[in-house]
C-alpha cells in the first residue's frame, strides 16, 4: 500500500509528492503556477507604475490630478520604499503568522484592490488607497512566491536551480510587457484605461493562481516556520494599533501630506 504522502494532489503533501511530479517540463506544476502569478503581477506592477507619475502632475484636464512635479516625485519614492519595507514585513507574517502560501494569497487580493481603485476611484482617494494596496501586496508577494517555489521541492533535488530560472523567466516577460501595452492604452484612452488594463493583468493572475493552487499548497508552505506565542499575539497586536492610530493622528493633524 503506497504511503499517502505520495500522493501529488493531496495538499497537505505536496511539498514531497510535487517534487516528484514531471507535468510542466520536469517540473511539478505549481511552477507552472507560481511563474505565472508573477509574471501577470510584475505586468500589472510595472504597467502602473509607467503611468504613475504622469498621472500625479498632468492637469486635470489631461486627465491627471495636477499636483507638482516635487510632489509627484515624492509620492513615486515614497511608494517604491514602502514596496521593499512591506517584502521584510510580508516575509515576518509569512513566518510567524500566517505561512508562505496564505501569505501570498492575500497579497494578490491586497493588489487586486489597489489597481481597482487606481483604475475606478478618481484623485486622491483612489490614488491612496491604490498605491498602498499595491505596495503592500507586491512586495509581500515578491518575498512569498519564491519561498513557495522552494518548498515544491525537496532539499537536493537538482531542478531546483533551473525552476527559479524558468519562474524569473515569467517575472521578466511580465515586466516587459506591462509598462509597453499600458502605455499605449493610456495614449489612446487615458490613464484609468492603463490603470484599468494593469488591474485585469493582475485578475487573471489571481484567478490563474486560485485554479491551480492545488498544485501549488505544500504542508510547510502552509503553516508559519516560527510561529508567535499567544503572549506575543498579544503584544503585536496592541504595536499594530498603536502604530495605525500614531499613523492616523499624523495625517489628521497635517503632519504627513503628500
Amino acid at each position: 500500500m503506497s504511503s499517502p504522502t505520495t500522493q501529488p494532489d493531496s495538499p497537505a503533501s505536496a511539498g514531497t509528492g510535487a517534487s516528484q511530479s514531471r507535468g510542466f517540463f520536469g517540473h511539478p506544476w505549481g511552477l507552472a503556477n507560481l511563474a505565472g502569478v508573477e509574471m501577470w503581477e510584475r505586468f500589472s506592477f510595472y504597467g502602473m507604475q509607467a503611468l504613475l507619475a504622469f498621472y500625479i502632475y498632468y492637469s486635470v484636464t489631461d486627465g491627471g490630478l495636477g499636483m507638482s512635479q516635487a510632489a509627484a516625485t515624492s509620492i513615486v519614492g515614497a511608494y517604491g520604499g514602502l514596496v521593499y519595507l512591506s517584502a521584510v514585513l510580508g516575509g515576518w507574517i509569512a513566518d510567524r503568522v500566517l505561512g508562505a502560501e496564505r501569505t501570498l494569497l492575500i497579497a494578490a487580493c491586497l493588489i487586486m484592490v489597489g489597481h481597482l481603485a487606481l483604475a475606478f476611484i478618481p484623485g486622491m482617494l483612489g490614488l491612496a488607497i491604490g498605491l498602498v494596496g499595491v505596495a503592500l501586496g507586491s512586495g509581500s508577494l515578491k518575498t512569498t512566491t519564491s519561498t513557495v517555489l522552494g518548498d515544491l521541492y525537496e532539499k537536493g533535488d537538482q531542478r531546483r536551480d533551473a525552476a527559479f530560472s524558468i519562474y524569473y523567466m515569467g517575472v521578466n516577460i511580465g515586466g516587459f510587457a506591462g509598462p509597453l501595452l499600458t502605455s499605449a492604452l493610456w495614449g489612446w484612452k487615458g490613464f484609468h484605461w492603463g490603470f484599468g488594463l494593469a488591474a485585469i493583468g493582475m485578475a487573471i493572475g489571481l484567478i490563474q493562481y486560485l485554479a491551480m493552487r492545488k498544485h501549488t499548497v505544500s504542508a510547510s508552505s502552509m503553516k508559519p516556520g516560527n510561529p508567535l506565542s499567544a503572549s506575543q499575539k498579544r503584544i503585536w497586536t496592541v504595536v499594530l494599533l498603536a502604530a495605525i492610530a500614531v499613523i492616523a493622528l499624523a495625517l489628521s493633524f497635517g503632519f504627513i501630506t503628500a
